[in-house]
């Protein structure tokens, strides 16, 4: 099976569409009887959408917006501004859920304790880290932090720096997950034979992604007609085709009149 391999667009997918803003207001918000505040408990536990329209003190109550996040994380949308920008708060709430680093106060987001903590429950959370800021561009290139978030999801190397998509133990980490992690190494590593080998002892169709050298290696031509990938070749020569105009992943078969191809039979 075919796992997406875009981890920005699997980063974009957790994200909240269209966040809405707690109500603001230029005074300080009334305090509400408690009476009030209790009914307000009962339903926010029932929904935590309902959080929404709740008074706006209660957008920064903790144990309100606690209770509402526990449901989904989704709820801290909700939340007052000085909430979300609460570290102890936010360590919390990564920590129950990583995908909560979408919705923290920016100056959080470039906090490595609440990256860490946020990747350790969600690799992909890495792609909440601004990568346009320097701070942001530091943390995907912490070598700590990446390689927690290799351990949640391989995909999360997708998101990490250039220089770290060719750090090795990296590549091999996530590739032991899922030899699609291959497409995400650097130009480098696509010609290393323990990181090819790692991949197309998974699947054969991981040769496509080796460098030119290493595609025509009959070791590894070998290795990857054993693990299910035909090859057709003529003489010592051996291409890969692939149809630009299918989906990723998907492979020509010998009738689209390639000389040399490479294709999955099943």
């Amino acid at each position: 099976q075919v796992v997406s391999r875009t981890a920005t667009a699997s980063v974009v997918a957790m994200a909240p569409s269209s966040p809405s803003r707690a109500p603001s207001s230029p005074s300080r918000p009334r305090a509400l009887p408690p009476q009030e505040v209790n009914v307000w408990r009962q339903v926010v536990a029932r929904d935590w959408k309902k959080l929404q329209r709740a008074a706006p003190s209660l957008h920064a109550d903790r144990r309100l917006v606690w209770e509402a996040q526990q449901q989904d994380y989704r709820a801290l949308q909700y939340a007052a501004e000085e909430l979300r920008a609460d570290k102890g708060f936010m360590l919390q709430a990564v920590r129950h859920d990583g995908r909560a680093l979408s919705l923290v106060a920016q100056e959080l987001r470039l906090d490595r304790q609440v990256v860490l903590e946020a990747v350790r429950d969600c690799g992909l959370a890495l792609g909440f880290v601004p990568a346009h800021l320097p701070a942001g561009k530091l943390l995907r290139g912490d070598r700590e932090i990446v390689l927690e978030a290799i351990r949640q999801d391989w995909r999360a190397l997708d998101l990490a720096t250039s220089e770290l998509k060719g750090d090795r133990e990296l590549s091999l980490e996530a590739i032991a997950q899922s030899w699609q992690a291959i497409e995400f190494v650097s130009e480098e590593l696509r010609g290393d034979r323990e990181v090819l080998l790692a991949a197309i002892d998974q699947s054969g169709e991981a040769l496509r992604y080796a460098s030119e050298t290493m595609r025509s290696d009959p070791e590894l031509v070998r290795k990857a007609q054993e693990r299910g990938w035909g090859v057709v070749t003529e003489g010592n020569e051996c291409l890969v085709h692939t149809d630009d105009t299918k989906p990723a992943g998907v492979i020509s078969p010998p009738s689209s009149g390639q000389p040399y191809e490479m294709f999955a039979f099943g």
